[in-house]
C-alpha cells in the first residue's frame, strides 16, 4: 500500500479454538506472548507429580495450567479484539492426564480434585488495562476490565460487587457458564480469578464476547 493509506481488507478470522491453527506467528499483526521459564526459554515449567498425571493422553508430568503462549489480535475489519491462550497440554486439565474434566485417581490419592469445565476454583482469566482519558487512554498500570472463567471464592476486600448473573443460573458453579467480560474488582493484581465485578449501572456491561473453546 502506499504511504498514508489503510492496508488492504482482510478476511475475517474464522475460529475453531485452536490457538495454533486459528493464528499465525509470522502474522506482524497478531501479537504472541511467550510464558519463558526461569532459563529464559520456551518450556514448560509447571509441572505435577509422575503419581497424579495418568492417562492415555497424559502430558507427562506438566498441568493444563502452564501457559504456553497468549495471543492478542485487534482484527480492523470486524472491530473485534481476539484473546487466546495456549497451554502445553489441555488448557484446565489440573492433573495433566488428557482428560480435563476427570480427575485422576493419583489426584484424588493425593486430596485434589480436577473440576470439569472450569468450574469451582479453577479460571483461566486475561486482565486489561485499556487507560484513562488522564493518559490519553493509555496503559496506567490499573487493571479496567476482565475477561475469562471466574473462580469460586471470597471477594478480595478492596471491592464489592453485585451478584454475577451466571450465579442466579440454579446449578451452576461458575466455570464456562459464567464466561464473558467483567469490570475488574480493586487495584491490585492478587488474585485475578476472584476480581470479576459486575456493576448493571456500567455503561459497558453486558458487552457481547464469544467463547471459542472447543471443548472446555
Amino acid at each position: 500500500a502506499a504511504a498514508g493509506t489503510p492496508p488492504p481488507p482482510r478476511a475475517p478470522l474464522v475460529l475453531t479454538g485452536d490457538v495454533e491453527a486459528d493464528y499465525d506467528r509470522d502474522d506482524a499483526e497478531q501479537l504472541f506472548v511467550f510464558d519463558r521459564s526461569d532459563s529464559n526459554i520456551e518450556e514448560p515449567d509447571v509441572g505435577v507429580p509422575d503419581r497424579v498425571s495418568q492417562g492415555d493422553d497424559a502430558g507427562g508430568g506438566v498441568s493444563g495450567y502452564d501457559i504456553e503462549f497468549v495471543v492478542v489480535y485487534y482484527e480492523r475489519g470486524t472491530d473485534r479484539l481476539h484473546l487466546a491462550i495456549k497451554c502445553w497440554v489441555v488448557c484446565g486439565d489440573a492433573d495433566g492426564d488428557g482428560d480435563p474434566d476427570r480427575t485422576s485417581m493419583g489426584l484424588v490419592l493425593a486430596g485434589g480434585i480436577d473440576q470439569p469445565n472450569f468450574e469451582g476454583t479453577e479460571s483461566f482469566t486475561i486482565a486489561l488495562d485499556v487507560g484513562g482519558p488522564l493518559f490519553g487512554y493509555q496503559a496506567d498500570g490499573l487493571f479496567d476490565f476482565i475477561i475469562g472463567y471466574p473462580s469460586r471464592g471470597p471477594t478480595p476486600g478492596d471491592f464489592t460487587t453485585e451478584p454475577l448473573p451466571c450465579d442466579a443460573v440454579p446449578g451452576t458453579n461458575r466455570g464456562t457458564a459464567c464466561f464473558g467480560l467483567y469490570l475488574y474488582g480493586g487495584f491490585n493484581s492478587d488474585q485475578p480469578q476472584l476480581r470479576y465485578k459486575w456493576d448493571s449501572a456500567s455503561p459497558v456491561l453486558p458487552h457481547p464476547g464469544t467463547d471459542h473453546n472447543p471443548d472446555p
